[in-house]
């Protein structure tokens, strides 16, 4: 499965970190097909994360009082601090969360 391919790769430290997870899988090469299952996938993997925000597009909660999960992400895109601190904890958690649904999938 091409999308846990590139969830492990990016757990052992393949990350792109100026970038949150979806960016980090369109870098990979995929075809359209691909690409489409992919998203999908990842949608699924958010939607039963505990900590989903309700929006496939900016799945990570804002950690800051009165930012949206989408002003937080031009934040930390602006600062290039996307995985660090309390943000780099959820998006861990999130990719950590994803593998696992994606391997119960798998087996």
């Amino acid at each position: 499965m091409k999308l846990l391919e590139i969830l492990l790769n990016m757990q052992k430290g393949n990350i792109d970190t100026e970038h949150g997870i979806c960016s980090n899988i369109s870098k990979a090469k995929l075809t359209i097909a691909e690409w489409e299952a992919a998203d999908l996938l990842a949608d699924k993997c958010f939607e039963s994360w505990p900590q989903f925000t309700g929006s496939t597009a900016f799945p990570v909660p804002s950690t800051k009082p009165h930012r949206s999960p989408s002003q937080q992400y031009i934040d930390c895109q602006l600062a290039g601090t996307h995985w660090e601190g309390e943000q780099g904890r959820l998006r861990h958690s999130l990719l950590t969360h994803m593998i696992k649904e994606l391997s119960n999938e798998v087996t």
